[in-house]
């Protein structure tokens, strides 16, 4: 489908088509707002997008993105800010609206059957901001939750459809989000680290390996911080690319901006020269692919920039959810998934839904 498809809707894009879209009230038959966005690939190789709702999860097959089909919605307490995660074949659905993990089965998705099986509420966990899953560990860590001062709290997935808490934590700052990684190889092999946005406290690199003895090995406050939210690693995890929410809107920058950081030396990382592509958005949500950096950048939709010299970024194509305006404001773009083996970008805009895009690179 040529770009001009998303044009003719009102959307401008460059090198992105807009292949299939969802209102919110399309996924669930009622008006709400969206927020998160994940991806799940079934044994059979189907496809389908999670998406994070004020009301609950909504599961979309996407397998054809020109006719999505929605699955099942998930009903969940309300809230603005829902995020998601899997392993295996189970969702993990988590909000600030309380109820703890959401504990999904999606063992028989293709069948059209989504069981939510439990709600993880040990120690009176009810609340967290985001959930974070690294697969080569089986362990996730929650961030934002009203455990441990809102800092990183483990949970073992030895079990999946059993999840644990595991005692203790990391309590010493508010974690926002969270980058889990464990090294293969290479001078921290055998070592699990996070990458912990911690807002104003900015990035927290923390050796999470042991998961009762968690500790910090370095923290990097790049110029201009002011709420550091999220990011993502190139794929040699040797340059972190870091999303702060609130240098757009308190106008410490004048232009969307981008922080780059080498972290190949975990002990001594550094902030480099930032990146911006000159618009006025706040960036908010990001994922990499290949030698491609993802963004959901709110009211300048998705953008796409090529990062094979992960130093110099460059952008590569665009398309706007929110067309109006790129006003630093919080509305259009909340989230991005750029992994599915299709290629399919998914992009979840908080007023308008769900965008399947394809991004011709």
């Amino acid at each position: 489908m040529p770009d001009a498809d998303g044009r003719i809707l009102g959307f401008p894009a460059e090198n992105v088509a807009l292949l299939g879209w969802l209102t919110p009230e399309d996924l669930t038959g009622v008006a709400q707002l969206a927020n998160d966005v994940w991806a799940y690939v079934s044994p059979s190789g189907r496809e389908y997008a999670i998406v994070g709702l004020e009301q609950g999860t909504a599961f979309v097959e996407v397998t054809d993105p020109l006719e999505p089909q929605v699955v099942s919605v998930v009903r969940g307490r309300p809230s603005a800010w829902r995020d998601m995660a899997v392993h295996e074949q189970v969702a993990y659905s988590v909000s600030e609206g309380g109820g703890g993990v959401q504990v999904i089965d999606l063992r028989r998705i293709d069948r059209g059957r989504v069981r939510l099986r439990r709600r993880l509420t040990t120690d009176g966990l009810a609340t967290a901001h985001n959930i974070s899953v690294d697969p080569d560990s089986w362990f996730a860590y929650l961030s934002g939750s009203n455990l441990e001062g809102g800092g990183l709290v483990a949970v073992d997935l030895a079990k999946p459809l059993r999840p644990r808490l595991v005692p203790g934590g990391w309590p010493f700052v508010y974690v926002h989000d969270a980058l889990p990684v464990t090294y293969a190889n290479g001078p921290n092999a055998g070592r699990e680290v996070v990458f912990a946005f911690a807002g104003p406290d900015g990035v927290q690199i923390l050796d999470v390996t042991d998961k009762r003895a968690m500790f910090q090995i370095s923290e990097v406050r790049y110029p201009n911080l002011a709420y550091c939210h999220s990011g993502w690693l190139n794929r040699r995890r040797g340059i972190l690319f870091v999303n702060d929410e609130l240098d757009e809107p308190q106008r410490l920058v004048a232009t969307t901006t981008t922080h780059i950081l080498k972290v190949r030396d975990l002990e001594r990382p550094v902030a480099v020269r930032p990146y911006t592509n000159g618009s006025t958005a706040v960036d908010h949500n990001s994922m990499v692919r290949g030698n491609y950096l993802f963004q959901a950048n709110y009211r300048s939709g998705l953008r796409v920039f090529r990062i094979k010299r992960p130093r110099h970024p460059r952008e590569v194509a665009w398309f706007d959810t929110y067309p109006a305006d790129d006003r630093p404001r919080f509305s259009g773009a909340w989230g991005v998934h750029a992994a599915l083996p299709s290629g399919t970008v998914l992009v979840t805009d908080i007023q308008r839904g769900l965008f399947l895009l394809h991004f011709d690179g």
